[in-house]
Parts: structure tokens; C-alpha cells; sequence
């Protein structure tokens, strides 16, 4: 078999320092993460191309997407993600079967970034299941996918509504919630357990309507059936139906726990609650058939969050659809726990935890990788004259690409150049004559792992 590489053209700066994390967002069975360097990470599920590196293999571990360290901001959808760069430009990838990249196609998926039009001022994007919504610098609001007030699939951003002060989108498809810069909050979408907040229960409404009066809303968080809001000072007010295995619901936003808990972060699914409290603290409930609680069992925790752990020093936590939980610290360690049959923990196995394990800044290729000798790929001689060998020592393994830079991060390919692999040896020769002498960083991507290595060209 034939194996067709291309030397890839990217930005970036260097290699070499490992970065902790600084964001996470989780999709339905992957994970989306921004390091403070300025990359990007996935690990979990890629049936759908969702991890955005070339291929279609879950990875259990974080790899990085591309190259590039200038992104902004993050969002994992269902099966796809959302990524911004520092100069306003988003980026999409994953599962599109509806159109809900923006990319103009409603191809099944894509698995590697694809720039959503060349506009460079977005400041938001919230993505759910076939629909995705953004927000512009000059706070016009927009979506595109199967969104509800257009009457065919949009394969690409249409502005809805006409005003400009919006500030921010939750969006688990079936309600969406949005918070205006003025403090006001607005719904729309199905409401069979009063998760638009109106005072109603229906099938849904379909226009544009406000939750209450107040105009000190901060933050919110859709998830099906049920919604979530922070006001100022952090009081969490909630509506809809909670699966608290009593099933409460309300049709307008209340505070079940009696103002007991200020909240300074908080994240939903169907069957959790998370959140960090203003002293740093995290708090869960509800469902723990996989240990999602991080207490060391299997015990469900209803109708009030409880302590977990002692810690006060978390920043950020985050849920995937079922089954497992995710918390960044202050200090920019990343953990989790709970179900893991995908590898979407990142934790180097497809094995359930049931307290949180770190996810480790240690799987950054930027350092684990660099002249490793338990590896599959193989890359001599070096130092090298002429031409560079790449060898991978497993039969079953298959190059996705490769990319070489300098000491700066600066690319030293400017077009793309085609090689093939040899069908018996599995070796790929790349032609480095052209180069100066000098250090160089070669990044190997494959189905089995992904190395950089430091290289001399004589």
C-alpha cells in the first residue's frame, strides 16, 4: 500500500516547552483543550474526524491540533469543535451533517480546522447538535446549521435578529438561551419542562422571549430539559426538569438551594451538576453510575451538591454528555474522571476512574516525544546530509503527515511536496538538501503516535 504525505505549511512558534492548560470544552465523547501557549489539544471519540488531526482514530491521550499557537478560544459540540484565533478568524471541524461547520457543504465530516468563511472579527461561538451560533466583535448574532428560524439547513452564518448588544450563547440544541450585554437573558426552543423560563409549560416557543425582568445575568448554561444561570455575586438560579430522582421541575428560573451555594463557575448535563464556588471549592451532584462525582464510589448524590475533595484551588470544570467530569486548577492541571470506554478522559487508557487523575502536560509532544527511543517512528540519520528517513516499525502503522520548522517555529516549507511511503519497509525518504545547516524540530504524525524530533542538517 501507498501512503501519500504532504509536508504541511504552518505558523507556529516553538516546540520545546510543555504548557499546562488554560480551557476545556467537552463534546459528546471528546475533548477540546487550550493550552497557555496558545495551542490546541483533543483526545476521545474521532469517528467524525472530531479530534481534527488528520484521521479517524480515537486517541486516549492529548495530541495537538496543527501546529499553530494563536488560538483564542474553544468550543466542543456533539461531534465537532469550534476554535477562534487571536485574529478573529473561526475555524471549524468534525461531524456536519447538517451543515453546522458554516463551511459551505454539508459534507458528512472534516477532520482537520477549516477557516468558517474569512471573516476575522468572531468573539463567540456555541455549537450544539446539527446548529451552531456566533457572536461578532460588534455584538451581531448569527447562526448557521439546522437553526430554527431559517426553513432550510444554512451552510454558512446568517445574522438573526438585528440588534448588536449580545454577549454570549448556550446552545444544547433543543433550547438555546442568550444573554444580551445589558444583564437581560432571552430563550428559545422546546419548553415540555419549562426550560425556556417563561412561566409556561409547551412544546416550544419559537420566537425570542426574556426570562423575568432582571438585567444582572452573568452566565447560563443549557443542557436538555434544563437550564442554568448565574446572577451577579453568583447566586444559581435554575429551571426546567432536574433529574434529581425526584424529577423537581419549574417553569421559571428558582433557587433550590436556598442561597447556600455563591458559584463563580458551573456546568450541567442531564443527569450532573458541577460547580467551583467563589472560594475555589467544587461541588457535584447527581447520577454516578461511573464515578463522575470523583468521591471514590459508585453512591449517587441527590438534591444538594456536595464536596468534592478539600481543595481550594480549582478554576473551571466541565461535563461531557454522560458518564464523566472534567476541572482545571489554578495552577493549570487538568483532571478527570468517570467513564472512559473512549479514551476521553486523556489519561493514556480506555480504563473508568472513579477519583480524578491528572491529565498530564507530560503527553505534549513538545517534550515527551522529543529524541524518545521507546517509539514507533524511527527518523535518521542524525545528524543528516541529505536525506532524512522516516521509519515506522509496526506494519498496521500509517503516516498522516509531517512538518519541519526551525529553531524560531518558522516553517521551512513554503509548498507542498508529495512523497511515498515504501510499501514493504514502510520508510518515507524526505530530501533535506535544500536546507541550511542548522537545528530543525521534524513533527511525525501517525495512526499509532505523534513525534517531534530534533534534527541537525550538516
Amino acid at each position: 500500500m501507498k501512503y501519500i504525505l504532504i509536508l504541511i505549511i504552518l505558523t507556529t512558534s516553538g516546540f520545546v516547552k510543555a504548557q499546562c492548560w488554560s480551557d476545556l470544552s467537552v463534546g459528546r465523547t471528546h475533548v477540546l483543550a487550550l493550552k497557555s501557549d496558545g495551542s490546541i489539544w483533543t483526545w476521545g471519540e474521532n469517528r467524525y474526524g472530531q479530534l481534527g488531526i488528520g484521521n479517524t482514530a480515537d486517541q486516549n491521550k492529548p495530541v495537538q491540533v496543527g501546529l499553530d499557537k494563536d488560538w483564542k478560544s474553544i468550543e466542543a459540540g456533539s461531534d465537532n469543535c469550534f476554535a477562534i484565533k487571536n485574529d478573529g478568524s473561526l475555524w471549524a471541524w468534525g461531524y456536519n451533517s447538517a451543515g453546522e461547520l458554516g463551511i459551505e457543504s454539508m459534507s458528512t465530516y472534516k477532520n482537520k480546522p477549516i477557516q468558517v468563511g474569512l471573516d476575522k472579527d468572531w468573539e463567540f461561538v456555541s455549537s450544539g447538535s446539527g446548529s451552531t451560533f456566533g457572536i461578532k466583535k460588534d455584538g451581531t448574532l448569527w447562526g448557521w446549521g439546522a437553526i430554527f428560524f431559517a426553513t432550510s439547513n444554512q451552510l454558512k452564518p446568517i445574522q438573526f435578529e438585528s440588534e448588536n448588544n449580545w454577549k454570549s450563547v448556550s446552545n444544547c440544541s433543543e433550547h438555546i438561551l442568550f444573554l444580551k450585554k445589558n444583564g437581560t437573558l432571552w430563550s428559545i426552543g422546546k419548553n415540555y419542562y419549562g426550560q425556556l423560563g417563561i412561566g409556561i409549560y409547551s412544546s416550544g416557543v419559537y420566537t425570542l422571549s426574556q426570562i423575568g425582568f432582571n438585567d444582572d445575568w452573568e452566565f447560563v448554561h443549557s443542557s436538555p430539559g434544563v437550564s442554568f444561570g448565574l446572577v451577579a455575586g453568583g447566586a444559581l438560579w435554575i429551571w426546567g426538569r432536574l433529574n434529581d430522582n425526584q424529577n423537581r421541575q419549574w417553569n421559571m428560573p428558582v433557587d433550590p438551594y436556598a442561597n447556600k451555594h455563591y458559584w463563580n463557575n458551573i456546568t450541567a448535563n442531564t443527569f450532573n451538576f458541577f460547580g467551583v464556588k467563589n472560594d475555589g471549592t467544587l461541588w457535584g451532584c447527581g447520577d454516578n453510575y461511573y464515578g463522575q462525582l470523583a468521591n471514590g464510589s459508585n453512591k449517587d448524590i441527590y438534591y444538594d451538591p456536595t464536596q468534592i475533595g478539600s481543595e481550594n484551588n480549582w478554576k473551571k470544570v466541565a461535563v461531557g454528555t454522560y458518564g464523566n467530569s472534567f476541572a482545571i486548577k489554578k495552577d493549570g492541571t487538568l483532571w478527570a474522571c468517570g467513564l472512559n470506554d473512549l479514551g476521553q478522559l486523556g489519561i493514556g487508557s480506555n480504563t473508568n476512574v472513579l477519583t480524578f487523575t491528572e491529565v498530564s502536560c507530560q503527553s505534549s509532544t513538545a517534550n515527551k516525544n522529543i529524541n524518545s527511543i521507546d517509539s514507533e517512528i524511527s527518523i535518521y540519520p542524525n545528524p543528516v546530509n541529505n536525506i532524512l528517513t522516516i521509519d515506522l516499525r509496526q506494519s498496521d502503522a500509517k503516516l498522516t503527515d509531517v512538518s519541519i520548522c526551525d529553531l524560531n517555529g518558522k516553517s521551512i516549507y513554503t509548498e507542498s511536496i508529495i512523497q511515498q511511503v515504501n510499501t514493504k519497509k514502510q520508510q518515507l525518504p524526505i530530501d533535506l538538501s535544500s536546507l541550511n545547516s542548522g537545528l530543525y524540530f521534524i513533527k511525525v504524525n501517525s495512526n499509532k503516535e505523534i513525534k517531534i524530533k530534533k534534527i541537525i542538517k550538516n
